[in-house]
């Protein structure tokens, strides 16, 4: 769908032309990118738990392989006090909201080309080296 509205997208830039006006032209294409964004099945939570449990290890055997080279590690747990801390108001989070949320609209054939490229899942890894044993 993203690869279509794209297509879609450059069809009606050759049409009109290029300039400004093609900001009012994308604005339809990025309700399409946000319904695309939005249909997408998000991560169960299980997987998040887990994702926030390891960062920034990949996995298990990375967090064990450093706590065995490295003496003294230890992977602590997000302090529970700082979960319920704000950064921002509310006033401000929804003013950051609407921001990200007109430039989505605006620059959307750019959204729409990310979002029509394979979608992989990044799962980073922590390489531990011998920096000593040289």
């Amino acid at each position: 769908m993203a690869a279509i509205g794209l297509a879609l997208f450059i069809f009606a830039a050759t049409r009109r032309g290029f300039g400004e006006h093609l900001f009012i032209v994308a604005i339809p294409f990025g309700l399409l990118s946000m319904l695309i964004f939005w249909s997408r099945p998000c991560r169960s939570m299980a997987d998040s738990d887990e994702w926030t449990t390891l960062m920034p290890f990949g996995s298990f055997a990375d967090v064990l392989a450093v706590r065995r080279r490295v003496p003294g590690f230890r992977k602590r747990r997000y302090p529970q006090g700082l979960a319920g801390k704000r950064i921002r108001s509310p006033l401000m989070t929804r003013v950051i909201w609407l921001q990200s949320h007109c430039l989505w609209l605006l620059f959307s054939p750019v959204v729409l080309l990310i979002q029509s490229l394979p979608d992989c899942e990044a799962r980073p890894r922590v390489l531990v080296s011998n920096c000593g044993s040289h």
